[in-house]
């Protein structure tokens, strides 16, 4: 039997998880947007190598990275931010079998159209298999009660 949860006791659950293990909080404060507002958006990619990206010398791929560095570069300067880059950790629970991560924040759902624009145009693809997870950033309140309404 599930109790109907309100988003005040989603909020306190949220409090208790973060004190009990002691998470990070965000270093700016999340604020919800309406609906007229551009909604801020997590953007995660992982991928792997493909035998095209292998078969380059060291140099053609220097190459091709000095290229998407520029492109990155004027993401930037629109506003997407690079969180980082990750080599997936081998002892990760539950881990996936992609061997890199990269995590973005961007401004809008027009941006996120293009940093995809961009990498599609750049031949990423050709080079690795990815697989992307987007979606507007939500306080984790609004995920727990998303989470404890499904059906």
């Amino acid at each position: 039997m599930f109790m109907e949860l309100d988003e005040a006791k989603i909020g306190t659950i949220w409090k208790q998880l973060r004190l009990k293990h002691k998470l990070q909080t965000e270093k700016k404060p999340f604020i919800m947007s309406n609906s007229n507002e551009k909604k801020q958006q997590l953007y995660v990619e992982l991928w792997n190598a493909k035998p095209a990206w292998l078969a380059l010398s060291e140099k053609e791929r220097s190459e091709y990275f000095e290229k998407v560095g520029s492109e990155i570069e004027k993401l930037m300067k629109e506003g997407i931010e690079l969180v980082g880059f990750a080599l997936n950790d081998q002892e990760t629970p539950h881990r996936s079998d992609y061997r890199y991560i990269a995590a973005w924040t961007l401004p809008s759902k027009d941006h996120v159209d293009m940093l995809e624009e961009s990498v599609y145009e750049a031949g990423w693809y050709r080079y690795f298999d990815q697989v992307n997870a987007r979606g507007e950033l939500v306080p984790p309140p609004v995920a727990l009660g998303d989470m404890i309404k499904l059906s």
